[in-house]
């Protein structure tokens, strides 16, 4: 592989949160000078309605 670290998170709504608070911590820690931070969301067709949020 090409040797760079990833983590993969999957918190549902706070899965950018999550990451932001990962990449602080391997900041902090001193392991990287420099860290990506990607979040989204990926919800189903219909979700909402679903939950009664028309």
């Amino acid at each position: 592989m090409t040797g760079i670290p990833i983590y993969n998170v999957n918190n549902a709504c706070a899965s950018g949160s999550s990451a932001l608070n990962i990449a602080r911590q391997i900041i902090q820690s001193g392991n990287s000078d420099c860290v990506l931070a990607v979040g989204f969301e990926k919800m189903k067709p219909g979700s909402l309605e679903n939950a009664g949020m028309k």
